[in-house]
């Protein structure tokens, strides 16, 4: 996050939680406003599952809507 806001980019941290076969399990992601839209980048569950597909890079929450749930309070 402290490269992308050192270019100009606005970046931060998000926690709560994603569900995995409907079971939640606590975790955080960055999330990143490129024109005033939010981008899901989650380099963890990315190493995780998909061996290099990108799956969770550049993500919109549309896209990725049943898979993460956002703590408000961590916002």
């Amino acid at each position: 996050m402290v490269l992308l806001r050192a270019i100009g980019l606005e970046a931060y941290l998000v926690g709560g939680s994603v569900v995995n076969d409907g079971v939640k399990k606590p975790h955080a992601w960055c999330v990143v406003k490129i024109q005033d839209k939010d981008y899901i980048f989650d380099p963890l569950l990315e190493q995780a599952d998909n061996k290099g597909k990108h799956f969770y890079f550049c993500k919109t929450y549309d896209q990725l809507k049943d898979l993460y749930v956002i703590d408000k309070s961590s916002i």
